[in-house]
């Protein structure tokens, strides 16, 4: 008995993160794969998509994609590719027997590749099979500078929002565009970017200046208007407060408690089920949490 025939009689069906697993093991290695069923000899693989994300310049650690039959017969096939930067898939043909799968190394050499997104396919082969061909669709994101966080690219809305730190955003559609803005508390400010096209925002539009150590920042329709306004905490004014917009982006401020020592966080949530926005503070220095009644015009009672 050879290696490969003990890790298939071993293992019997896998799944595939424990096909993964065994993966590192050889460049060419052959288990037993848990999807095929009596019937013909159909082309089964994964993964379908190999997606990676890069900085310009940086290497492409080798990529592995399993092939089987997903029927019971004897399936010869191969894979075929024509691109420049996918420099070999070995091995580049096999034979499954009912669910028997085979590990190809796809490697890659994406030095050269310019910013931006580049698309490919693997092909894989069968004549006599019933969903032959299919492909391995495989894509390369590369990116500048930066970092992708994993897959995510950083867009910056702003770099230099005034002196001190941003402490809290929220998204909110200020201005009933159908586009979400981004609304901020830093430093004293309470400010909004408007999404004025798609994921293109315009400089910040200053809703308060002067809201003293300001913390925590939410929006929504605190009036029944149909415009969202926007609900502040601020830690060294201790102050929870809210302001109308008149639906023109102008904003008007109604302070709720200037009393509330050390406020930091703030939200609009409709709490006791009356259809209107009520409002959830903590404070530090207070060492409380507690809650303002909204009688549906933006009136508020204190419910500690």
């Amino acid at each position: 008995m050879n290696a490969t025939q003990s890790v298939c009689q071993r293992y019997g069906a896998l799944s595939p993160s424990r096909l993964i697993a065994l993966m590192v093991f050889a460049t060419t290695l052959c288990v037993r794969a848990g999807n095929f069923a009596n019937g013909p000899n159909a082309i089964a693989m994964f993964p379908n998509n190999i997606n990676l994300c890069r900085t310009q310049g940086a290497a492409v650690s080798d990529q592995w994609l399993m092939v089987w039959n997903a029927g019971t017969g004897v399936m010869a096939y191969t894979l075929t590719e024509t691109t420049a930067w996918i420099t070999s898939v070995t091995p580049s043909n096999g034979i499954s027997i009912a669910g028997t799968a085979t590990a190809h190394r796809v490697s890659i050499d994406a030095t050269a590749l310019a910013p931006g997104v580049q698309k490919t396919t693997i092909s894989i082969l069968s004549p006599g099979t019933t969903n032959a061909p299919q492909d391995v669709s495989v894509w390369i994101d590369t990116l500048a500078s930066g970092t992708f966080g994993n897959v995510f690219l950083r867009h910056v809305i702003t770099n230099t929002p005034g002196a001190g730190t941003v402490d809290n955003q929220i998204a909110a559609d200020l201005d009933r565009d159908g586009l979400l803005d981004v609304v901020a508390a830093y430093a004293n400010v309470i400010a909004w970017w408007r999404q004025e096209a798609t994921l293109i925002f315009t400089n910040m539009q200053i809703i308060d200046g002067n809201f003293t150590g300001a913390m925590g920042v939410d929006a929504g329709d605190i009036d029944n208007d149909g415009d969202n306004d926007v609900v502040g905490a601020a830690q060294s004014a201790s102050t929870i407060a809210w302001w109308e917009n008149n639906g023109r982006m102008q904003f008007v401020e109604h302070t709720i408690n200037a009393s509330f020592a050390g406020a930091r966080r703030v939200q609009l949530v409709d709490l006791d089920h009356d259809s209107d926005l009520d409002i959830v503070a903590a404070a530090d220095n207070a060492g409380d949490i507690a809650w303002w009644r909204n009688d549906g015009n933006g009136v508020f009672r204190t419910r500690p």
